[in-house]
């Protein structure tokens, strides 16, 4: 909130936070300091009259987060990409999502920080895994708009994060032979520990339940609409 108040160059508005709900487990991978991260810029601005644009608002939330990647969603919604410019501007681009996608969030019992999982991860990569990633991620955006569950778990395979970081999580091998079986695309959400899969219409997890793991269907984002109401 102090860094919105300065960005704006406007006096600080003294807050006292009685509570916090949210439904974003803390370290699972899921943007939980990113949310804490756009929960104080979005408050400071409404105390403020609404004075920045959402391009000012991730401008900051980037800037306190270290990155994009999070934050963006997080004041956008749904699918976003983004990068920043020689000149520090964060640019991003928001991608129609298939409405008929559905998304399993597999939340295991285990917390994984990003900087723990971040030290599992090899200082080099080889030319031709980071080619096989690239050549996927370019056509990421338009495997979710067209909704297609096997071009989408062919373009979620992945040889930069997964291999190195799935060790840590316990019950991980279960999520993707499960997944595997169903023929459904299933990827780590961020660096950690959740695990989610993509699927439509009605999908029977039961048999997951003796992870002891929380399952979630995870509902269109509507971050942004909540704000501007």
């Amino acid at each position: 909130m102090k860094k919105t108040y300065e960005y704006a160059h406007k006096n600080e508005i003294k807050a006292r936070i009685k509570l916090v709900k949210s439904d974003v487990p803390n370290t699972r991978g899921l943007g939980s300091s990113a949310t804490c991260v756009v929960a104080g810029v979005m408050a400071a601005n409404k105390l403020l009259g609404d004075v920045l644009k959402k391009e000012d608002m991730l401008q900051i939330a980037t800037y306190l987060e270290g990155f994009p990647d999070n934050v963006t969603p997080a004041i956008y919604g749904g699918l976003t990409a983004s990068y920043v410019t020689d000149t520090n501007i964060v640019k991003t681009i928001k991608y129609t999502v298939n409405e008929k996608l559905r998304f399993l969030a597999c939340i295991p019992p285990l917390k994984i920080s990003t900087k723990e999982s971040r030290r599992r991860l090899p200082h080099e990569l080889s030319y031709e895994d980071i080619v096989y990633n690239t050549s996927r991620l370019v056509n990421l955006p338009y495997a979710f708009l067209s909704g297609d569950l096997n071009l989408i778990k062919d373009i979620l395979s992945d040889k930069m994060h997964e291999p190195y970081r799935l060790p840590l999580i316990q019950g991980a091998e279960e999520i993707k032979e499960f997944a595997k079986t169903r023929n459904l695309p299933v990827f780590l959400s961020g660096s950690g520990s959740t695990m989610i899969i993509i699927f439509k219409d009605e999908l029977d997890y039961s048999e997951l339940n003796d992870l002891k793991w929380d399952f979630r269907i995870l509902e269109e984002d509507n971050v942004g609409a909540i704000y501007e109401e």
